[in-house]
């Protein structure tokens, strides 16, 4: 697995002591302008065809409140307003919530077709704690 710093979506954020809320992550994973790699050449727009993998974990267990919902989305906004869910995890109940559990979203799902991706946190009932880190990585090996 590779990692990049850049690609850290949340990083030990604090999603649970707000009690029920949508919480965005700190970080959007930039994949460039639709339809072109780096170099400006054309290039498939849709990055679920990559190796890209979604790697999110529990870092402080969560207490209280009933369950937290991972949505893996897309927008064409930095700060990932007006976004659309491509992918969601099932509500997970808090008390499976302890430190080092992992969400179920791994590969890029395929559809995207806006720069910027990035996870929303649905916490439903009123946590008082609870920290999740996520980020964007790299298989070495097709998944």
């Amino acid at each position: 697995m590779l990692e990049d710093l850049q690609a850290i979506l949340s990083d030990k954020q604090d999603v649970g002591s707000g009690g029920a809320a949508t919480v965005y992550c700190t970080n959007a994973y930039d994949l460039g302008s639709p339809g072109s790699d780096v170099q400006g050449n054309t290039a498939p727009s849709d990055a679920g065809n990559s190796h890209l993998m979604i790697d999110s974990r529990v870092t402080t267990a969560f207490a209280n409140g009933t369950s937290v919902q991972l949505d893996f989305i897309q927008s064409s906004n930095s700060d990932l307003s007006s976004p659309d869910v491509l992918e969601s995890t099932p509500a997970i109940a808090v008390a499976s919530l302890t430190a080092g559990y992992k969400f179920g979203l791994t590969r890029f799902p395929t559809g995207i077709t806006k720069r910027y991706v990035g996870v929303r946190y649905v916490v439903v009932g009123a946590t008082t704690v609870g920290n999740i880190t996520t980020a964007v990585i790299g298989s070495v090996f097709p998944a």
